[in-house]
C-alpha cells in the first residue's frame, strides 16, 4: 500500500468501523486524510491510544483518529461516506448515514457481501452510490486493534452496471 503524494482535502466518514472500516480508515488516515470513525464499541480506546493495525502489510500505530461510539456525536457532512456494516445492516445504515451526506456526496458500499447497491441507492439515490470489491481478509483481536490475514485483490470502488473506476487500497 502505498500514500498519496498529496492528500485531498476530502472528510471521509467510516460508517461502521469493525474491522473492515477501522483498516480503511486508518490507512487512508495515515496518507493524509481527514476521516472519522463510527463504531458501535470502544471507540474511546481508538481515540485515546490509536488504532493498531497488524499482519501481512506490517505492525502500524495510527493515532489521531476521530472516533465516535454513536451517530449523535458526528459532527457536520461528509462528501464521501465509506458504509461498512454487515449486509444484513445495510438498510438502517445508509437511511442513518444519509443525514451526514452532503449534497452532492457519495456512499460507497464497502462491504463483504453483494447487494449492497439497492438499498444505499433507496436512501441516496443510485447517482450517488458506488460500490466495492474488497478481497482482504481482516479481524478484531481486541478493541483498537485489526489484524489483516490476507490480501487477494485491490480494493476496487466503482459505479453499478459501469466498468471499475478506482482502486482505493
Amino acid at each position: 500500500m502505498t500514500a498519496s503524494p498529496q492528500p485531498d482535502n476530502v472528510r471521509y466518514l467510516i460508517y461502521g468501523a469493525g474491522a473492515l472500516g477501522s483498516v480503511l480508515g486508518a490507512f487512508l488516515h495515515r496518507s493524509g486524510r481527514s476521516v472519522v470513525l463510527l463504531g458501535r464499541k470502544n471507540m474511546q480506546k481508538v481515540v485515546q491510544d490509536g488504532l493498531k493495525v497488524t499482519g501481512i502489510w506490517g505492525e502500524h500505530l495510527v493515532e489521531g483518529l476521530q472516533a465516535c461510539s454513536e451517530p449523535s456525536q458526528i459532527q457536520g457532512k461528509f462528501p464521501v461516506i465509506l458504509l461498512s456494516v454487515k449486509s444484513s445492516a445495510t438498510q438502517q445504515a445508509a437511511r442513518e448515514a444519509a443525514l451526514f451526506l452532503e449534497n452532492q456526496g457519495i456512499m460507497i458500499s464497502i462491504q463483504n457481501g453483494l447487494n449492497n447497491w439497492e438499498p444505499i441507492a433507496s436512501c441516496v439515490s443510485g447517482r450517488r452510490t458506488v460500490g466495492a470489491q474488497v478481497i482482504f481478509g481482516q479481524r478484531c483481536v481486541e478493541p483498537g486493534w485489526a489484524h489483516v490475514s490476507v490480501y487477494a485483490d485491490p480494493v476496487l470502488l466503482g459505479e453499478p452496471f459501469v466498468p471499475v473506476s478506482a482502486t482505493l487500497l
